[in-house]
């Protein structure tokens, strides 16, 4: 056919066999995200459908070189050399349709100058037609179809192979943005992976000198010689020394939760958590004059959980809103079952949250201004230690706030199964 090309204005002009495949081809392509799966099929399918004995579809870098290879034939070499291939591009049939941007028949491969027979190729081809895959304006592939004998290949089929490759370019370039969303995920995730991996390590290779740092003031305390200013040093360093092991072990914690605590989930009764806990923050409560409401039901269902962790997220929360909440103010909790999830609220009486605060609660070393926490100490972990035992038992976490009112920070668990 030489140069001449047909370009179908809509797939109604194909035949309703050809329509039948079209539609196979593109559910095919459809079906998955994996792109040597993908296109293998829809080449084999093709092969098949066309008749031809073989194919192959190159896919290409901005220059016409090719990236990657796929082949299906009745007869192939065991290898086909990558400068065989890279010739057929650059002086071949494959490289017209390339530079042309379009598809073409070649009837007589005897009398085309276009076509580049692969070294040791046992299948002799006559015939061949070719379409390029476009995305954007820009060619990003060839697919072709080889017969043995000249004349097999019919202007239908042409209209055919091009709809194919315009359904392939898309499969093509969907499969790439996958992937590279993929490759960016896993090279995060193997950052993130890194950094906790440091920061674990920071965190441990610190306690050693904190120690040695709180033995010595340990033993200077009891010299007797200390004056009224010395003592208010060594006090100043006790606190700061507890400060750093509470932070270290806020470290260490999260870490160990994030590296996954499935080992520790079992039916658990979450009541029983709940109510040995609240043991576990009443004395700071009464002494800060705060009255402290308790409502658990006795017949919450069991829960997957891992106790201690649970009972670490309830203390936090109730721990914060007890911090937050003014002397003569209350704190209720709550603990019930809603459809198949047990929901636990912890309120508080406290001074509220601003709304556009609350998206960063739950991150990691995010800690409000000393405006909204009225200069409350923290290292803006504890909330991101419930957020990640939480997502470990596949539950939820969130909280309600209005500023002046209140918080209200709740937690839901599936039941146990």
């Amino acid at each position: 056919m030489g140069d001449e090309n047909i370009n179908p204005s809509s797939e109604e002009q194909l035949s309703p066999s050809m329509g039948w495949l079209l539609y196979k081809i593109t559910r095919a392509l459809a079906s998955s995200l994996d792109l040597d799966n993908v296109l293998g099929r829809v080449l084999s399918l093709t092969v098949k459908v066309f008749d031809a004995s073989c194919g192959s579809i190159f896919l290409l870098d901005s220059r016409g070189r090719i990236i990657k290879s796929i082949l299906a034939r009745q007869d192939l070499p065991p290898e086909v050399k990558e400068q065989a291939l890279n010739a057929v591009m650059e002086k071949g049939f494959g490289g017209w349709v390339y530079r042309h941007a379009k598809a073409d028949i070649i009837q007589d491969t005897r009398r085309d100058s276009r076509w580049i027979a692969l070294p040791d190729d046992s299948l002799l081809t006559l015939s061949a037609v070719s379409a390029p895959l476009i995305r954007r304006g820009q060619v990003t592939g060839i697919i072709t179809l080889h017969h043995p004998k000249p004349d097999r290949f019919s202007k239908e089929q042409l209209d055919l192979i091009q709809a194919i490759a315009g359904e392939a370019a898309m499969a093509v370039e969907n499969a790439s943005l996958y992937k590279k969303v993929m490759d960016e995920h896993v090279m995060l995730k193997q950052l993130d992976e890194l950094k906790n991996e440091f920061v674990a390590h920071v965190a441990h290779d610190l306690k050693s000198p904190l120690s040695v740092i709180y033995s010595y003031a340990e033993l200077l305390q009891q010299f007797s010689g200390l004056n009224k200013e010395g003592k208010e040093f060594l006090r100043e360093i006790h606190t700061a020394v507890n400060r750093m092991r509470s932070l270290i072990g806020n470290v260490l914690d999260i870490n160990r939760i994030e590296m996954g605590i499935e080992s520790e989930l079992a039916p658990t009764d979450i009541a029983e958590v709940l109510n040995c806990s609240v043991g576990t923050v009443k004395g700071l409560a009464q002494e800060k004059g705060i009255s402290l409401n308790v409502s658990i039901s006795d017949k919450l269902p069991l829960v997957n959980g891992a106790p201690v962790r649970l009972g670490q997220v309830f203390v936090n929360l109730a721990d914060n809103a007890i911090k937050f909440t003014p002397s003569g103010g209350t704190v209720n909790i709550h603990a019930n079952q809603e459809g198949g999830r047990v929901v636990v609220h912890v309120s508080d009486s406290g001074p509220g949250i601003p709304e556009e605060s609350i998206p960063r609660l739950f991150q990691k070393f995010s800690r409000l201004s000393q405006t909204e926490t009225r200069n409350q100490e923290g290292h803006g972990l504890g909330l991101a230690i419930v957020k990640s035992i939480i997502d470990a038992h596949k539950g939820d976490v969130w909280v309600e706030s209005v500023p002046g009112k209140g918080s209200t920070f709740a937690f839901s668990l599936p039941l146990s199964v």
